[in-house]
């Protein structure tokens, strides 16, 4: 790759041309909640997935991103000291809470699997989720929920995260499952990232029975 183009995957390194996408007066609101993963950290020409998610849907959507670089599910007092990073106190939870979405699309968790947050606090994280989902639930609006399993882990300690927590808690079965906290609070089934990025680039390190690896696993869809 030749690493100065703005878009490495065209022939001719530029950036893909997309139409302009008015959404109608009517249009139903979709809120896109969650990390850097969600804002759009790495991501090319703008390409962040709320943005493709709007050329998916059309103009009888309009979709919002209210994706927050580096936060994390942990309210603040499941933080360590200092640590200043959960979403339930930026500006743009609020602005979620006020924002009459009809659909919500929640993805946070990558961050929490920091190993010093997760050692302090992993039992406070299905609460955590559950209170943030009971918020949503209290909107006027009452908006569809849809969440997300974050997809995986491809070298253990990368920024700090446990492996084996983003790449067999969060996409198991135990409490601290996404798919558990769909289930216990009545949603349907997750959007599974883990599962579509494991099809794709499989990853065994840091999997039930498999210890976190120290090297890169290369995988096409993870940015450099």
């Amino acid at each position: 790759f030749d690493y100065m183009c703005p878009y490495h995957e065209a022939a001719d390194c530029e950036c893909p041309k997309l139409p302009t996408i008015t959404p109608v007066a009517a249009a139903k609101k979709v809120a896109c909640v969650g990390d850097s993963i969600t804002a759009g950290y790495l991501s090319s020409c703008g390409l962040n997935y709320p943005n493709q998610l709007q050329q998916l849907l059309g103009s009888g959507y309009k979709v919002t991103n209210y994706g927050v670089g580096g936060q994390t599910m942990f309210k603040p007092t499941h933080l360590p000291p200092n640590d200043h990073s959960s979403y339930w106190t930026r500006p743009e939870y609020g602005a979620v809470l006020n924002s009459s979405a009809d659909v919500i699309v929640l993805m946070l968790g990558t961050n929490d699997a920091k190993a010093d947050r997760w050692q302090n606090s992993a039992s406070q994280f299905s609460r955590d989720y559950a209170s943030m989902l009971a918020s949503f639930r209290r909107m006027p609006s009452h908006p569809q929920l849809l969440i997300m399993v974050p997809p995986p882990l491809y070298r253990d300690g990368v920024y700090g995260m446990n492996q084996t927590v983003i790449n067999s808690i969060f996409p198991g079965n135990g409490t601290n499952s996404v798919r558990a906290i769909a289930s216990n609070a009545g949603l349907s089934a997750p959007i599974d990232l883990f599962d579509l990025f494991q099809k794709h680039c499989p990853i065994v390190a840091g999997t039930p029975g498999h210890p976190p690896n120290a090297s890169d696993v290369v995988c096409d869809w993870v940015g450099s």
